[in-house]
């Protein structure tokens, strides 16, 4: 998995813009949202923790409290915290989890309900932490840093 993500990954022919072929291909870093193809991580896992984290945004409000974000906390269901009088309030309502390093995850933020939340958030985490890593070595690459472990 880890070769073919790399080299998908550093093809320029998924590098060039799609519209405008002819342009000159952007450094890796160029760009904001890298294509990332030939990752490894499956469609029916993607579409899983697409369903349960719809499903737990679809709960009662009283469920989805269960796992509130505590006042001066990052982690939990909650809008952002307000940290300035002129901050601009977005509303928007977000689940906030650690999942790196594992030994600092607070399970108890971590819903219950849907039932499969958790141990599809854990496969999908493993995954990513993969893909991250894979990552973080071609850009290293790309400007020829040293590579580490």
């Amino acid at each position: 998995m880890a070769a073919n993500f790399t080299q998908n990954l550093l093809d320029p022919t998924h590098s060039r813009d799609p519209i405008n072929p002819q342009s000159p291909k952007p450094n890796l870093l160029d760009r904001v949202h890298p294509l990332a193809i030939g990752h490894g991580i499956s469609n029916s896992l993607l579409d899983k923790i697409r369903e349960v984290s719809i499903d737990f945004f679809s709960l009662p409000m009283e469920e989805k409290q269960k796992y509130a974000r505590a006042v001066n906390e990052a982690e939990g269901y909650g809008s952002d915290r307000i940290v300035s009088d002129k901050q601009v309030h977005d509303w928007s309502h977000r689940l906030s989890l650690k999942v790196f390093p594992q030994r600092k995850r607070r399970l108890n933020l971590w819903p219950q309900i849907p039932q499969d939340f958790r141990e599809t958030l854990d496969e999908y985490a493993m995954k990513i932490k993969i893909v991250t890593e894979v990552l973080f070595k071609a850009i290293a690459k790309s400007l020829n840093l040293e590579e580490n472990g």
